[in-house]
């Protein structure tokens, strides 16, 4: 008997380990399978690697895929999916599972907020620097239909003024499975913002929107009184100009896109920054000392990238970034961390102007 025992756990120990590898393995190909299918349906560009989705749908950035987090021996691997806010939300809103870890939430400064619905508030926990105007967005019914929906499948939601984000604990191996999360964070977003546009500015911004309305005129672009938010194009160029809630009080938030030209899978972010899921592959150096040390540069085709950015482009660069920080891709130049006093933003975006027409784009 002892001696058939240990035949069986002979012959048992090493198919385990080998179906544990395989099926380990056919997830990863299922899900590489899954992430080219649904990049192919939403029109993106596909990741060879496999290893996320991720493109601009409209005004929307989306990924799904990998992320690490932390720094040293702290670092893990996590999944995420995320779909950005059209415009900030400005209501400095955070919105989270009850008991999700605080490793993948950083608490923000707002003010906790009751919903007065029994169910929401057993589900999530909400922060805003206004409590009305917190109730006012989340209490939409079309909101609150999206986030349920969402959250019956995938639990581990945030939601900020910026994004809605779902943690996931294993990538989605089905071309269905994908798709539903993608739309559910879409059809989410979508109604958060349609939900905005019935609460009022924050009084907190009301100095602002009143200073931007004679600035959009000035523009030839329109207001928003309600984010605020100027709306517009120059020179070719659409421009969103809008207010976002970070740690220090609002600050603004310029966003030039640029005219059509061949992409190059440029990624431009300042140099301090975390990494963050967003920015992938090899950092590009111009071996120019004043310049490489300020940013991070990343690219499909670092030659062309260095062609791109040549001493006029890099000197406007340099100048926009003394407005607030630069990140830059394909699509469009965002400037963040800007004062919200008029004459301010509009220097912003005149440097901003100016380092577009430099990339020729």
């Amino acid at each position: 008997m002892l001696e058939f025992l240990a035949l069986l756990i002979g012959i048992t120990l090493p198919v385990s380990i080998v179906y544990v590898i395989f099926r380990r393995g056919k997830r990863q190909l299922d899900a590489a399978i899954a992430y080219r299918q649904v990049a192919m349906n939403l029109g993106l560009n596909v990741d060879t690697r496999g290893v996320s989705v991720q493109g601009h749908l409209g005004d929307r950035r989306l990924w799904v895929g990998e992320v690490l987090l932390g720094h040293g021996p702290d670092r893990q691997i996590t999944i995420w999916g995320v779909v950005d806010m059209q415009r900030p939300l400005g209501l400095g809103l955070q919105v989270r599972r009850r008991g999700l870890s605080e490793r993948v939430f950083r608490r923000g400064t707002g003010r906790g907020v009751e919903l007065g619905d029994e169910l929401l508030d057993k589900r999530i926990e909400a922060l805003g620097d206004d409590p009305n105007r917190v109730r006012g967005l989340l209490g939409d019914r079309d909101v609150k239909s999206a986030l349920q929906d969402l959250m019956a499948r995938w639990p581990d939601i945030v939601v900020t003024d910026y994004s809605v984000r779902v943690h996931l604990k294993t990538a989605e191996t089905s071309e269905r499975g994908l798709q539903g999360l993608v739309d559910g964070m879409l059809r989410l977003a979508a109604a958060l913002e349609v939900a905005r546009r019935q609460v009022p500015v924050p009084d907190r911004l009301v100095a602002a929107s009143e200073s931007w309305g004679a600035l959009a005129a000035e523009l030839g672009c329109e207001l928003e009184p309600w984010l605020p938010a100027v709306v517009g194009e120059l020179d070719g160029r659409r421009l969103l100009l809008t207010a976002w809630r970070a740690d220090q009080g609002y600050q603004g938030d310029l966003r030039m896109y640029f005219r059509p030209h061949r992409e190059l899978g440029l990624r431009i972010r300042h140099q301090v920054e975390p990494d963050g899921y967003w920015s992938v592959g090899q950092d590009i150096q111009l071996d120019d000392p004043g310049f490489d040390k300020h940013f991070v540069i990343k690219g499909w085709d670092p030659m062309r990238v260095k062609a791109l950015l040549g001493p006029e482009a890099r000197k406007a660069l340099l100048a926009a970034q003394e407005c607030g920080n630069v990140h830059i891709d394909d699509e469009r130049l965002h400037l963040r961390d800007l004062p919200l006093e008029a004459d301010r933003v509009k220097e912003a975006i005149a440097r901003a102007t100016q380092l577009a027409e430099a990339l020729g784009w």
